[in-house]
């Protein structure tokens, strides 16, 4: 399971290969979504096909990584900016500048230049991507 997602190839993850362990869970979750399962109701008396599908997973930031391949450190660490974001590296650690951005437009911290980094903030946050945009994305790879 190491793809390429929205542009990003995933690391190693520090040598684990959750994806060694997912594929057969991923195999027959396809399986069952595809072709279902032939089953039976006991309270019904009846047989029907089941089907299965993740609907979501709970996992800490470098499970997400592991899991979805979306890089979670470095330069493009943040799943929302994806390619819009602002990062520098300063005394061996990398910095993300413009989080005054999610605030509101008439917030007064956007203007209070010097109270951080010398400058103003007048871009607007990153756009919210819909489920068609994340769906080209993936069909994409």
């Amino acid at each position: 399971m190491n793809i390429d997602f929205f542009g990003y190839q995933q690391p190693s993850s520090l040598g684990k290969c959750l994806d060694v362990y997912m594929r057969p869970l991923t195999d027959e979750l396809q399986d069952l979504w595809e072709n279902g399962l032939p089953t039976f109701d006991k309270y019904g008396q009846t047989l029907f096909m089941m089907k299965a599908a993740v609907i979501w997973t709970i996992s800490d930031f470098l499970a997400y990584e592991m899991l979805s391949g979306q890089q979670t450190m470095g330069y493009k660490a943040c799943p929302i900016c994806l390619d819009d974001i602002n990062s520098s590296r300063h005394a061996d650690k990398i910095y993300f500048l413009r989080s005054r951005r999610w605030l509101d437009e008439d917030h007064e911290w956007r203007w209070d230049a010097e109270a951080f980094d010398g400058t103003e903030e007048h871009n607007l946050k990153p756009l919210r991507r819909s489920g068609e945009w994340i769906l080209e994305r993936l069909n994409q790879h």
